[in-house]
């Protein structure tokens, strides 16, 4: 069977895996939704894990997903995925805080 057969079923897989764990990275805890998630499979199907089964499937971001890139995910690379999740989160926190301000300050009397 082509993989281009099941390219409506992926979608429907990421929808039932989103509702099911909250649309959350399940290895940075990023906020996803269904365009910019990818399933990650658990157990690899090389392991042995089922590649269909939702069971062992988890939704992941993009850049979660392709740095573990079919392994285990080790210690040190699961701290990168951290810090640089808590990087980007610092980083959109200062930017809507600027926001906030500018939006705050009164207008000077002329």
């Amino acid at each position: 069977m082509s993989k281009w057969n099941n390219i409506g079923s992926n979608r429907k897989r990421r929808q039932a895996v989103g509702l099911r764990d909250g649309w959350k990275c399940w290895l940075c805890g990023k906020s996803l939704t269904i365009d910019d998630s990818t399933l990650d499979h658990v157990e690899s199907p090389s392991d042995g894990g089922s590649k269909w089964s939702l069971a062992n499937m988890k939704l992941a971001c993009w850049t979660c997903n392709h740095t573990r890139s079919g392994g285990r995910i080790g210690k040190k690379t699961l701290a990168k995925v951290q810090r640089n999740f808590l990087y980007n989160l610092k980083v959109r926190n200062e930017i809507r805080r600027a926001k906030e301000s500018e939006l705050k300050e009164p207008e000077s009397p002329e």
